[in-house]
């Protein structure tokens, strides 16, 4: 593969890996229908067939790097994110993947990269959405990457999530905003289910009050479903799994912080998550992944 830099004398609207992008744009000739974006640690085993569509969506799989906590927590998100399914059949997807996408070459030259954002791919397909005709297709085809090496980092990264997707929310058409609003609000206090649970069964008077009790079930029903879900998505082993299950509490919370810190203290600074020398985390075998 040809590495590319980009100069430091190229100028546009958009910063760090917007910059980048919109750079390879203007001066990495294609000739292609598509052109793949990935992030620099995606592992992919194949291709299939590019869906008729004009951004099409890979699935994000985790591999583990150097923190069980936060691997637990990527497994968590997944199940979490499954909602991503459904994106197919909605006039403009919620968010988008760069680590794994395909976009048509023509598309990308109408709508650029050069916009000022920290969220540049999911800014790229809410732009393209509001540009007239556009199909988005989510496919199951995993591509692997890694997870966030400490909690700290994975801190950052969902703040950075939060709060770009705050500062861009105009560009979402007006029901599609409280939608989304209400799927962060439910991610960043996901937690409270552990709260409601916890004061359900150690508090005698409110045990026998049948609505709390029902409703901090429920909580909790979904805190497990998101993990279960998460396993299952990632094909992992039965052990990680049980671990997984009995840090459901710990991982939700761990999971929710960053966007917990993104509602209350906006930033606008683009901190790259650390990457990990490949030849230090676990292999993954891919073989499997067009049997999802």
């Amino acid at each position: 593969a040809t590495v590319h830099v980009v100069p430091n004398s190229f100028d546009c609207e958009a910063t760090r890996k917007g910059r980048a992008l919109e750079w390879a744009r203007r001066n990495v000739p294609c000739e292609k229908e598509y052109v793949l974006f990935v992030d620099e640690d995606s592992i992919i085993s194949d291709i299939p067939p590019i869906p008729d569509a004009d951004v099409v969506q890979f699935s994000e799989c985790p591999t583990r790097t150097e923190s069980l906590f936060t691997y637990l927590a990527e497994l968590f998100r997944m199940g979490f994110q499954i909602e991503q399914r459904a994106f197919s059949s909605m006039s403009i997807p919620l968010y988008a993947w760069g680590g794994g996408l395909a976009i048509r070459r023509d598309l990308e030259d109408r709508i650029t990269w050069d916009h000022e954002t920290i969220i540049e791919d999911t800014v790229f397909v809410w732009k393209a959405a509001q540009n007239g005709d556009f199909e988005f297709e989510a496919v199951p085809t995993k591509f692997y990457n890694q997870a966030p090496p400490t909690i700290s980092a994975m801190i950052q990264q969902r703040r950075r999530w939060i709060s770009g997707a705050i500062a861009d929310l105009q560009l979402l058409p007006r029901r599609y905003r409280y939608l989304f609003r209400v799927r962060n609000i439910g991610w960043s206090l996901s937690p409270i289910a552990i709260v409601f649970a916890l004061v359900a069964f150690t508090q005698g008077e409110v045990l026998f009050n049948s609505h709390f009790l029902r409703l901090s079930v429920l909580l909790t029903v979904f805190l497990y479903t998101w993990s279960i879900l998460g396993v299952w998505y990632a094909d992992e082993s039965l052990s990680t799994g049980i671990s997984l299950l009995l840090l459901t509490p710990l991982i939700s919370i761990l999971h929710s912080i960053g966007a917990l810190v993104g509602f209350a203290f906006e930033t606008s600074e683009f901190e790259t998550t650390k990457k990990i020398n490949p030849s230090d985390t676990p292999s993954v075998s891919v073989s499997q992944e067009h049997d999802d």
